[in-house]
């Protein structure tokens, strides 16, 4: 498969992924902390949580912040 093709098809993915009311990634990255936290924590997302979650998976610039904050959380926490 080519590479255009590859980014097509992704690109439909997340295309399909979209809700209504999409979270803008303003709104997202005010509460990575609060994800982070909670998930560090091993308990249940919120119904906020779960729409930053959802986020992450179609946000490839949101998940990059995230995925530092967590990182340097969980060393925070050793």
């Amino acid at each position: 498969m080519s590479r255009d093709a590859e980014k097509t098809r992704q690109l439909l993915r997340m295309i399909q992924a979209t809700r209504e009311q999409e979270l803008t990634c303003d709104k997202c990255l005010g509460h990575l902390a609060e994800l982070a936290e909670t998930e560090l924590q091993l308990k249940p997302l919120c119904q906020a949580l779960n729409e930053v979650s959802a986020h992450l998976d179609n946000c490839p610039d949101c998940a990059e912040h995230y995925a530092a904050l967590r990182s340097a959380m969980e060393t925070l926490k050793e």
